[in-house]
Protein backbone atom coordinates (compact mmCIF):
# COMPACT_ATOMS: atom_id res chain seq x y z
CA UNK A 1 0.00 0.00 0.00
CA UNK A 2 1.28 3.45 -0.95
CA UNK A 3 2.16 5.59 2.08
CA UNK A 4 0.90 9.18 2.19
CA UNK A 5 3.69 11.67 1.59
CA UNK A 6 4.16 15.20 2.86
CA UNK A 7 5.07 18.42 1.07
CA UNK A 8 8.75 17.39 1.14
CA UNK A 9 8.06 14.04 -0.53
CA UNK A 10 8.80 12.09 2.65
CA UNK A 11 6.37 9.63 4.25
CA UNK A 12 3.96 11.15 6.79
CA UNK A 13 4.62 9.36 10.08
CA UNK A 14 3.66 9.86 13.72
CA UNK A 15 7.36 10.11 14.65
CA UNK A 16 7.88 13.03 12.24
CA UNK A 17 4.81 14.75 13.68
CA UNK A 18 6.08 14.21 17.26
CA UNK A 19 9.54 15.52 16.47
CA UNK A 20 7.90 18.69 15.18
CA UNK A 21 8.94 18.52 11.54
CA UNK A 22 5.47 18.30 9.94
CA UNK A 23 1.80 18.72 10.79
CA UNK A 24 -0.82 15.94 10.41
CA UNK A 25 -1.28 16.73 6.71
CA UNK A 26 2.46 16.45 6.05
CA UNK A 27 3.13 20.17 5.64
CA UNK A 28 6.58 21.26 6.81
CA UNK A 29 6.63 23.84 9.58
CA UNK A 30 9.92 25.28 8.34
CA UNK A 31 11.02 25.51 4.70
CA UNK A 32 14.63 26.13 3.66
CA UNK A 33 13.42 29.21 1.76
CA UNK A 34 12.00 30.76 4.95
CA UNK A 35 15.39 32.10 5.98
CA UNK A 36 17.07 32.98 2.69
CA UNK A 37 16.87 36.52 4.04
CA UNK A 38 16.39 38.26 7.37
CA UNK A 39 12.84 38.33 8.70
CA UNK A 40 11.71 41.76 9.92
CA UNK A 41 9.06 42.69 12.47
CA UNK A 42 6.05 44.51 11.00
CA UNK A 43 3.22 46.43 12.67
CA UNK A 44 0.90 43.50 11.83
CA UNK A 45 3.20 41.05 13.63
CA UNK A 46 3.60 43.40 16.61
CA UNK A 47 -0.19 43.32 16.94
CA UNK A 48 -0.18 39.49 16.80
CA UNK A 49 2.50 39.31 19.50
CA UNK A 50 0.48 41.46 21.91
CA UNK A 51 -1.84 38.52 22.52
CA UNK A 52 -0.69 36.52 25.61
CA UNK A 53 1.27 33.53 24.37
CA UNK A 54 1.53 31.00 27.17
CA UNK A 55 0.89 30.49 30.90
CA UNK A 56 1.99 33.18 33.35
CA UNK A 57 3.61 32.02 36.60
CA UNK A 58 3.59 34.99 38.93
CA UNK A 59 6.32 36.01 41.34
CA UNK A 60 8.10 39.14 42.62
CA UNK A 61 10.99 40.65 40.68
CA UNK A 62 12.99 40.65 43.90
CA UNK A 63 12.98 36.82 43.95
CA UNK A 64 12.80 35.17 40.52
CA UNK A 65 13.05 31.72 42.12
CA UNK A 66 9.38 31.89 43.18
CA UNK A 67 7.99 32.21 39.65
CA UNK A 68 10.59 29.86 38.17
CA UNK A 69 9.82 27.15 40.74
CA UNK A 70 6.11 27.36 39.84
CA UNK A 71 7.02 27.13 36.17
CA UNK A 72 9.24 24.06 36.66
CA UNK A 73 6.52 22.32 38.69
CA UNK A 74 4.16 22.72 35.71
CA UNK A 75 6.53 21.04 33.24
CA UNK A 76 6.53 17.30 32.51
CA UNK A 77 9.76 15.65 33.65
CA UNK A 78 10.66 14.40 30.16
CA UNK A 79 10.08 17.71 28.35
CA UNK A 80 12.90 19.63 26.70
CA UNK A 81 13.30 22.94 28.55
CA UNK A 82 14.29 26.00 26.52
CA UNK A 83 15.05 29.22 28.40
CA UNK A 84 15.10 32.62 26.71
CA UNK A 85 16.59 35.62 28.49
CA UNK A 86 19.53 36.23 30.81
CA UNK A 87 17.51 36.56 34.03
CA UNK A 88 15.56 33.37 33.29
CA UNK A 89 18.67 31.35 32.39
CA UNK A 90 20.57 32.61 35.44
CA UNK A 91 17.61 31.89 37.72
CA UNK A 92 17.20 28.33 36.45
CA UNK A 93 20.90 27.59 36.93
CA UNK A 94 20.64 28.86 40.51
CA UNK A 95 17.83 26.31 40.98
CA UNK A 96 20.18 23.58 39.68
CA UNK A 97 18.21 23.29 36.44
CA UNK A 98 20.32 23.55 33.30
CA UNK A 99 18.03 24.22 30.32
CA UNK A 100 18.44 21.98 27.29
CA UNK A 101 18.74 25.13 25.19
CA UNK A 102 19.37 28.63 26.55
CA UNK A 103 19.56 32.00 24.81
CA UNK A 104 21.08 35.13 26.34
CA UNK A 105 21.97 38.58 24.99
CA UNK A 106 23.51 40.35 27.99
CA UNK A 107 20.43 42.53 28.40
CA UNK A 108 17.29 42.82 30.50
CA UNK A 109 14.58 45.42 29.87
CA UNK A 110 16.77 46.74 27.02
CA UNK A 111 19.62 47.56 29.44
CA UNK A 112 22.93 45.79 30.02
CA UNK A 113 22.60 43.22 32.80
CA UNK A 114 25.76 42.87 34.93
CA UNK A 115 24.88 39.38 36.23
CA UNK A 116 25.17 37.93 32.72
CA UNK A 117 28.86 37.33 33.44
CA UNK A 118 27.82 35.08 36.35
CA UNK A 119 26.02 32.63 34.04
CA UNK A 120 28.08 29.43 34.21
CA UNK A 121 28.78 28.51 30.60
CA UNK A 122 30.50 25.29 31.68
CA UNK A 123 27.05 23.83 32.44
CA UNK A 124 26.45 23.58 28.69
CA UNK A 125 27.99 21.11 26.24
CA UNK A 126 27.88 23.59 23.35
CA UNK A 127 28.30 27.37 23.47
CA UNK A 128 27.69 29.20 20.19
CA UNK A 129 27.07 32.76 19.04
CA UNK A 130 24.62 34.36 16.63
CA UNK A 131 24.06 37.91 15.44
CA UNK A 132 20.43 39.03 15.56
CA UNK A 133 19.52 42.75 15.63
CA UNK A 134 16.42 43.90 17.53
CA UNK A 135 13.12 43.34 15.73
CA UNK A 136 14.61 40.79 13.35
CA UNK A 137 15.18 37.06 12.85
CA UNK A 138 18.40 36.41 10.95
CA UNK A 139 19.43 33.32 8.97
CA UNK A 140 22.36 33.00 11.40
CA UNK A 141 20.06 32.82 14.43
CA UNK A 142 17.86 30.30 12.60
CA UNK A 143 20.83 28.04 11.76
CA UNK A 144 22.21 28.28 15.31
CA UNK A 145 18.82 27.38 16.82
CA UNK A 146 18.43 24.54 14.31
CA UNK A 147 21.82 23.15 15.32
CA UNK A 148 20.90 23.39 19.02
CA UNK A 149 17.61 21.55 18.43
CA UNK A 150 19.43 18.83 16.45
CA UNK A 151 21.86 18.46 19.38
CA UNK A 152 18.92 17.43 21.58
CA UNK A 153 19.03 14.07 19.77
CA UNK A 154 22.47 13.53 21.31
CA UNK A 155 21.37 14.86 24.72
CA UNK A 156 23.70 17.83 24.40
CA UNK A 157 22.79 21.10 26.10
CA UNK A 158 23.34 24.32 24.15
CA UNK A 159 23.89 27.95 25.13
CA UNK A 160 23.40 30.54 22.38
CA UNK A 161 24.94 33.96 23.02
CA UNK A 162 23.08 36.47 20.87
CA UNK A 163 24.68 39.69 19.69
CA UNK A 164 21.64 41.95 19.51
CA UNK A 165 18.35 40.60 20.90
CA UNK A 166 16.85 37.14 21.49
CA UNK A 167 13.30 38.39 22.14
CA UNK A 168 11.80 36.98 18.91
CA UNK A 169 13.68 33.66 19.03
CA UNK A 170 10.72 31.67 20.45
CA UNK A 171 9.02 32.04 17.04
CA UNK A 172 11.87 30.09 15.42
CA UNK A 173 12.38 27.71 18.32
CA UNK A 174 8.74 26.57 18.51
CA UNK A 175 8.85 25.80 14.77
CA UNK A 176 11.98 23.67 15.17
CA UNK A 177 11.41 21.96 18.53
CA UNK A 178 9.86 18.52 19.09
CA UNK A 179 6.27 18.45 20.34
CA UNK A 180 5.94 18.78 24.15
CA UNK A 181 9.07 20.92 24.53
CA UNK A 182 8.58 23.98 26.77
CA UNK A 183 9.93 27.50 26.33
CA UNK A 184 10.33 29.69 29.43
CA UNK A 185 10.86 33.44 29.28
CA UNK A 186 10.53 36.35 31.67
CA UNK A 187 7.59 38.73 31.96
CA UNK A 188 9.09 41.85 33.63
CA UNK A 189 7.31 42.83 36.82
CA UNK A 190 5.00 39.81 36.70
CA UNK A 191 6.98 36.56 36.68
CA UNK A 192 7.74 34.05 33.93
CA UNK A 193 5.76 32.57 31.05
CA UNK A 194 5.81 28.96 29.85
CA UNK A 195 4.56 27.85 26.48
CA UNK A 196 4.35 24.21 25.40
CA UNK A 197 5.35 23.42 21.83
CA UNK A 198 2.32 21.69 20.33
CA UNK A 199 0.86 21.64 16.82
CA UNK A 200 -1.31 24.68 17.56
CA UNK A 201 1.74 26.64 18.76
CA UNK A 202 3.67 25.65 15.65
CA UNK A 203 0.83 26.74 13.35
CA UNK A 204 0.62 30.02 15.25
CA UNK A 205 4.35 30.65 14.87
CA UNK A 206 4.20 29.65 11.21
CA UNK A 207 1.51 32.28 10.67
CA UNK A 208 3.59 34.90 12.50
CA UNK A 209 6.71 34.07 10.48
CA UNK A 210 4.83 34.31 7.17
CA UNK A 211 3.52 37.73 8.23
CA UNK A 212 7.04 39.08 8.79
CA UNK A 213 8.71 41.03 6.01
CA UNK A 214 11.83 39.53 4.43
CA UNK A 215 15.04 41.31 3.46
CA UNK A 216 16.90 39.45 0.72
CA UNK A 217 19.66 42.04 0.34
Amino acid sequence: MEHARGSDGQVISSSRIRNGTIDQSGELFVHESDFKGTRILTSEVELMLKTPFGTLHEGPESDHAIALTKALESIQSDSNIVAVGDVTVFGLLKLSCTPDIALIDGMTKRDNWPNTKLIDRSKFDIVSAARNPAGKLTPQLFETCKSAVNSLNHRLKSLIVVEGEEDLSPIVLHLLLPVDSVIIYGQPGRGVVTRVTDLETKKNCRSILKSMAIDNS
